[in-house]
């Protein structure tokens, strides 16, 4: 059984632009975290990965994380459990279902957390460079923000570890090789 915390956050600013085609607004956002946080606890569960989080009703962010994890990486670790004890507001704006997704992911082994890791950054770097690719040579100008963008989402892959090293420790943990 494994016990962690998602912390809230505060928008101090919120910039929310005109619809995109297909629905979403794009935003921009400067947060503040708090010391106000759910409690969670991952243990094995029995048919299905389930979420169990009193008070909330719907689809919860923390199941459809794991599940898009698993089929994002082909992860096949037995069904999980995922409990939340809610401290923070729901609809609150503060962050808690985002966050109880991310503390449900951090909370996979060190295999799986490599997983989650090379997904993610690689991930993020496509979505960014197909957005540099949008704006031509301008994406490389740094009046830009997609400039910026860019450059982190590169440097993310080196971060915490390389994507090279990830591919390791993944490849190791399904046996491809010793």
């Amino acid at each position: 059984m494994l016990t962690t915390r998602a912390p809230g956050k505060v928008n101090l600013c919120l910039l929310v632009g005109a619809p995109r085609p297909d629905g979403l607004h794009p935003l921009v956002s400067v947060v503040q975290p708090v010391d106000l946080a759910d409690t969670l606890t991952l243990e094995p569960g029995e048919d299905a990965d389930v979420v169990i989080c009193p008070g909330v009703e719907g689809e919860n962010l923390a199941l459809r994380a794991l599940g898009e994890f698993r089929a994002a990486t082909g992860w096949d670790a037995p069904p999980q459990r995922l409990t939340i004890d809610k401290r923070l507001p729901v609809a609150a704006g503060m962050a808690g279902g985002s966050s109880d997704a991310a503390a449900a992911l951090r909370e996979l082994t060190a295999d799986e957390a490599a997983g989650a890791k090379l997904w993610a950054t690689e991930l993020q770097f496509r979505v960014m460079d197909r957005c540099l690719q949008l704006h031509g040579g301008y994406g490389y100008m740094d009046e830009y923000e997609i400039s910026r963008l860019w450059r982190d989402a590169r440097v993310t892959r080196i971060y915490g570890g390389t994507s090279e090293i990830m591919k390791d420790i993944v490849g190791r943990a399904l046996h491809l090789y010793d």
